[in-house]
């Protein structure tokens, strides 16, 4: 709780700051007001931003260029603020508008577009997990039938095929997802084989259709690389 209260004190420090300097500069004139408002959206925007991203391991990565660009945004427009404040009539009042008007528009371009770079990356970057989840899953599961076969034909295929795995590439792509969903439901009709009162003639034969389809899915990963 103590901490909690620290840090909005020191949130409120700033603002404060930037309030007393307004009132000891007198009455501001219209555009002094405008540039207020600026300077409190930007203000706001720097410490509300990087908080909306996501929690996970990469969140201080991801939230690092959002708040950068929110500093830099709210830089500019305390300077800005502050000359509009102490010497309105430097420049007209629409051209100052105007001014912080393009001013906030690039920010909030240049922080969407981050923001959706770090979707992509987000996303991908599970994609990658759930992929290496994926194989280490079948090498495993891979590895504890062999432990149950006696035919030493299938049980050096299924130690080839544990290896394929481990070795495959794991970026993932929408182009081979069929492949591993047939791989998927593959490796599923293998330990049906592999079962009490399954064929292993039948599992040699599945663990053949498996090989190829990891071949061709890692084939077309490496293509498209």
């Amino acid at each position: 709780m103590n901490r909690r209260f620290l840090l909005l004190l020191a949130w409120l420090v700033p603002p404060v700051i930037y309030a007393a300097v307004v009132v000891a500069a007198g009455d501001p004139e219209t555009q002094g007001w405008v540039a207020i408002g600026f300077t409190a959206f930007a203000y706001v925007a720097m410490g509300v931003g990087p908080r909306l991203v996501p929690g996970g391991r990469d969140r201080a990565v991801h939230a690092g260029p959002l708040a950068y660009v929110s500093g830099i945004y709210l830089m500019v427009q305390v300077v800005v603020g502050l000359v509009l404040v102490f010497a309105p009539d430097i420049v007209p009042a629409t051209v100052s508008v105007l001014v912080q008007i393009v001013l906030a528009g690039v920010f909030v371009l240049v922080f969407l577009s981050i923001a959706i770079s770090n979707d992509h990356a987000a996303v991908s970057v599970e994609r990658s997990h759930t992929e290496v989840a994926f194989l280490r899953a079948a090498a495993a599961r891979l590895e504890s039938h062999r432990s149950t076969v006696s035919d030493p034909a299938l049980r050096r295929a299924l130690e080839r095929l544990a290896e394929s795995f481990r070795f495959s590439p794991t970026a993932s792509s929408p182009g081979v997802s069929d492949l591993e969903d047939q791989l998927r439901y593959g490796l599923d009709q293998l330990a049906r084989d592999l079962a009490p009162g399954g064929s292993e003639a039948e599992a040699l034969l599945a663990v053949t259709a498996i090989s190829g389809l990891l071949e061709e899915r890692n084939r077309l990963l490496v293509a498209h690389r």
